[in-house]
């Protein structure tokens, strides 16, 4: 995990291909779907309405070898952050460890997995209290009166 997930917020910042799943979810929803191949399209990506999983880097450089390459996230303040992954396709951390046990054959048991899936919501906080300011009412201002 170290290689990709080290620094002070537990990320490379660089781009690999994982291998993570399609989530079904974006090919189910229509309006997902539509964003998904909108998103693609205002990139000018190639042949973007046969795109059957997302493209990744390949989007921005138009380089084969950056094809499903999703920048590493932080760690940090991850159990905030569900659901997991560049689409979503994973809804606990457990999912995610999994994931990698099975595609990088660490050989994880049940309760190394746990305790991984611990150390990971360890990084994260508690959120701090906010208060919701008290706004003012809208008002609408003549045309040109910008004080």
């Amino acid at each position: 995990c170290a290689a990709c997930h080290s620094g002070p917020t537990f990320s490379d910042n660089g781009f690999h291909a994982t291998g993570v799943p399609q989530n079904p979810d974006i090919w189910n929803d229509p309006l997902r779907h539509i964003t998904f191949r909108r998103f693609f399209r205002l990139f000018g990506t190639p042949n973007y309405r046969a795109l059957e999983q997302d493209p990744g880097l390949y989007a921005l450089t138009l380089n084969p070898d950056d094809w499903a390459a999703f920048r590493t996230s932080p760690l940090r303040e991850v159990a905030s952050t569900a659901p997991y992954m560049h689409n979503g396709a994973f809804n606990t951390l457990e999912e995610v460890v999994r994931f990698y046990d099975q595609t990088q054959s660490l050989g994880l048991g049940d309760s190394e997995v746990a305790q991984l899936v611990a150390f990971l919501e360890s990084l994260s906080s508690e959120l701090p209290p906010v208060e919701a300011p008290q706004l003012p009412d809208y008002q609408l201002r003549p045309l040109g009166d910008n004080r």
